[in-house]
């Protein structure tokens, strides 16, 4: 990382809810930031208005006024109508369209970020944005190698890298080395954890690890990671700042099949943010299939499979010498479900990526507003780019999230406990154990009460859906 900040943890809490709270606390600093009817400045040159694009000028007084609609977003001084821009809200200059735009983003949330005044919510920004229009864009986005429309853009010859939660553009080196060091990290790690979740038949639906493996994934999920890295620095004073969160990214990301993705490894593809984004779909799948091979290998052992049977000779006799007993269909279904809760946060943090949009405004009098993706806000929301990404992420929301919602709340009841009767009787083993793996915890209605709790097993991920969900609502709000 190249920036150069301290971390400030409070402020960091503060800017998790900024979105959420920051405007009940800008109306308390209006009075000292704001003030609608004065100026010392003439507005009116050869007839031209020279007011900024969110003021205009007054005729009967030849003065220029902050118009109400940018009101607690973009405020003005009285002395000489310097500009201010509210906490993690960008503002940066179209040069095709020729105007300044307006929207939430995470590159303004810096704490220590210069000019800011003295309340510590708004940074003051370049007095003029048609005369240079390189100075709004470098002002916003210039210390993360960005520029564009909300900084969503990165600069020439730079990409977002392929495997960190830094958003900071890099320039991309071997293509081939990348490749070979995102292939190790990414799946070689992914495949190891999977080998011994098979083998200490790792079950964190139905054990009290799934409680600590929730609070693990919501505090290593991007979108608090990399808010906290908007906060980490370079240099000794800030080596400690940089080691603590790095170290306990890993011990909880592990939990979102993040391994070492809290340190920048350098990875990069050339290809666009949105492209890096959708990479992770396929992490995510991996465990799940790699678990159903195994099992069908498994299937085809049992069987006699003569070709099978010799690859896994010499296992057979290292098992046979040690008096070994592994029942491994049964630790591939527990693995399954495990790789299930850990795959889901993924996909939820995927979809987030590619489906969470951001309200652009033009702050002029006639300003129109419009949307776009808010991780990468060049890109506009369901048009002809984002449209592949967005429906992909809905078909995965619908068969990898909401899907597995429905079947662990219906399933304890007679109805859907019919239609699954339907399946072949070799695949309801399977499911039934499946299912087994998962409510394993609940009650089940034999006891003396009567009351069947399964269904309960489906309010984790419920929970984890809410919580992204609120993520998404509090990121795109714009009160423009």
């Amino acid at each position: 990382m190249s920036r150069g900040k301290v971390i400030n943890w409070s402020t960091w809490l503060i800017t998790i809810g900024t979105f959420s709270v920051s405007f009940d606390l800008a109306d308390s600093y209006t009075k000292e930031l704001m003030n609608l009817n004065s100026s010392t400045q003439s507005c009116l040159n050869n007839e031209i208005s020279t007011c900024p694009v969110w003021a205009s000028c007054n005729e009967l007084d030849n003065v220029c006024r902050c118009l109400p609609k940018n009101k607690y977003i973009l405020l003005c001084d009285p002395e000489g109508m310097k500009n201010y821009v509210l906490s993690c809200y960008c503002v940066t200059y179209n040069i095709k369209l020729g105007i300044v735009e307006v929207g939430p983003c995470l590159y303004n949330c810096d704490s220590v970020k210069k000019n800011k005044v003295s309340i510590k919510t708004y940074y003051l920004l370049p007095s003029n944005a048609s005369s240079n229009a390189s100075d709004w864009n470098e002002a916003m986005c210039g210390m993360y190698n960005r520029t564009g429309t909300l900084c969503g853009q990165c600069v020439n010859n730079t990409y977002l890298p392929a495997y960190s939660y830094d958003m900071t553009c890099t320039t991309c080196g071997s293509r081939l080395t990348s490749l070979i060091k995102y292939i190790t990290v990414a799946y070689g790690l992914l495949t190891l954890f999977c080998v011994i979740v098979v083998a200490t038949r790792l079950n964190v639906a139905s054990s009290p690890l799934q409680g600590y493996v929730f609070f693990c994934q919501i505090l290593s999920c991007p979108i608090f990671a990399r808010n906290i890295l908007f906060y980490l620095g370079d240099g000794p004073e800030a080596t400690y700042y940089q080691i603590v969160p790095q170290l306990l990214g890993i011990l909880y990301g592990i939990w979102n099949l993040d391994f070492l993705r809290w340190f920048n490894l350098d990875i990069c593809f050339e290809v666009h943010s949105i492209t890096v984004f959708s990479l992770d779909f396929f992490v995510a799948l991996y465990p799940l299939l790699l678990m159903i091979l195994i099992y069908w290998v498994i299937t085809l052992y049992d069987s006699n499979n003569r070709v099978i049977r010799v690859i896994f000779s010499p296992i057979e006799v290292i098992f046979t010498h040690y008096k070994w007993n592994w029942n491994a269909k049964s630790s591939i279904i527990h693995a399954f479900a495990t790789f299930l809760i850990l795959s889901n946060v993924k996909f939820l943090n995927v979809c987030y990526d590619l489906l969470v949009p951001v309200t652009i405004c033009d702050p002029s009098i006639n300003g129109t507003c419009r949307h776009a993706l808010f991780n990468d806000a060049i890109v506009p929301y369901f048009r002809s780019h984002h449209i592949p990404y967005a429906v992909s992420a809905l078909f995965v929301l619908a068969g990898f999230v909401a899907l597995p919602i429905l079947i662990l709340a219906l399933y304890p009841f007679k109805l859907c406990q019919n239609l699954l009767g339907t399946i072949p009787q070799r695949h309801q083993i399977i499911l039934h154990a499946f299912m087994d793996s998962i409510q394993g915890c609940y009650k089940d209605g034999t006891e003396l009460d009567g009351r069947d709790c399964r269904w309960f097993s489906a309010v984790p991920f419920l929970v984890r859906l809410i919580i992204f969900a609120l993520f998404a609502i509090s990121k795109s709000m714009s009160v423009l």
